[in-house]
């Protein structure tokens, strides 16, 4: 039996696991704040999420321009666009509610 069928689902599941325990334990940390610093924490949160979606929805943008795409392609990556810019807008809210 090869060991890599027994060593990637492994490590793709530890992996899995390990960002959902890092985030727990960052939401754990944020709700045990004070309210002024909790505020803070959470607007750097927003922050850093608009920043990747920001980056995210550049370079989707950059790859509908492409001229190479097949049509399943460049549906695909127009859903995913406007994913983003809906997500960018929840997160615009979420920002404004806290400011």
């Amino acid at each position: 039996m090869n060991p890599w069928l027994v060593a990637v689902p492994f490590a793709v599941l530890t992996i899995v696991w390990f960002a959902f325990w890092r985030g727990a334990r960052r939401h754990a940390y944020v709700q045990s704040l004070p309210p002024a610093e909790r505020r803070y924490e959470e607007l750097a949160d927003i922050e850093r999420g608009l920043e990747a979606a920001t980056q995210t929805l550049a370079r989707t943008e950059r790859r509908l321009k492409g001229w190479t795409l097949g049509s399943e392609e460049r549906e695909q990556l127009q859903l995913e666009r406007k994913m983003l810019q809906m997500s960018m807008r929840k997160l615009e809210e979420e920002r404004a509610k806290r400011l």
